[in-house]
């Protein structure tokens, strides 16, 4: 039963991976920004923080107004995001001091406020010698445009030359089994996955038997 669920949910992981990597290959503008729904705003945020090296933790069960929807963490430091998907309007200072409050609970190192919208002046001010960055509806095109058809920096392809029949997992580097999703749009497909499961949820697809590609 533990193998079972094991390749169900690598598989809708896979699934859920492939759909947030196109909602950032398929913006067009700030205008598709604004009209993407809440929730798969938040995974396209996520997605284009994950390209930049950053390993992404998304909240499922807060609503769009609620505290940190994402978690990031790159260089053992921890920052907290909390999305804004405003088609008009400016993110006001009240937001800012509350997100100041929220890093220093959870002793976080950052926070980034991001909107399609913009921040009023108070807001603006209040984050200047905090450890806070405003990202506006520009801002955000630009960092999407900027990675927008371009694979994570975390995704690493291990050459066919030197690629073990084995390989290690990508996430903690330990033995990998080979196991077949059952279910999902994805059955049938054989791909490794980390022996330490559920401790450890890495995988990694099979390209012939001897080289595995490694997926973030």
């Amino acid at each position: 039963m533990a193998l079972a669920f094991f390749v169900a949910f690598a598989a809708a992981s896979a699934v859920h991976r492939v759909r947030r990597e196109k909602l950032v290959d398929q913006q067009t503008g700030l205008d598709s920004l604004r009209h993407t729904p809440w929730k798969a705003f938040e995974y396209l945020v996520a997605e284009a923080f994950r390209r930049q090296g950053y390993a992404a933790d998304y909240s499922l069960d807060q609503g769009p107004d609620g505290g940190v929807d994402i978690v990031l963490k790159k260089e053992g430091q921890t920052s907290l995001v909390q999305c804004k998907q405003w088609k008009n309007g400016s993110v006001g200072v009240a937001v800012v001091r509350e997100m100041l409050g929220i890093l220093h609970a959870r002793q976080a190192h950052g926070v980034f406020i991001i909107t399609t919208g913009g921040f009023t002046p108070d807001a603006l001010a209040f984050a200047k010698g905090n450890p806070i960055t405003l990202i506006d509806g520009a801002k955000l095109w630009n960092m999407v445009a900027a990675v927008q058809a371009q694979p994570s920096s975390a995704a690493k392809v291990m050459p066919a030359a030197t690629a073990p029949a084995t390989p290690e997992c990508p996430r903690c580097g330990g033995a990998m089994l080979k196991v077949t999703a059952k279910q999902g749009r994805t059955a049938g497909t054989t791909f490794w996955g980390c022996s330490r499961y559920p401790n450890c949820r890495g995988n990694a697809s099979i390209q012939g038997e001897l080289r595995p590609q490694v997926i973030a």
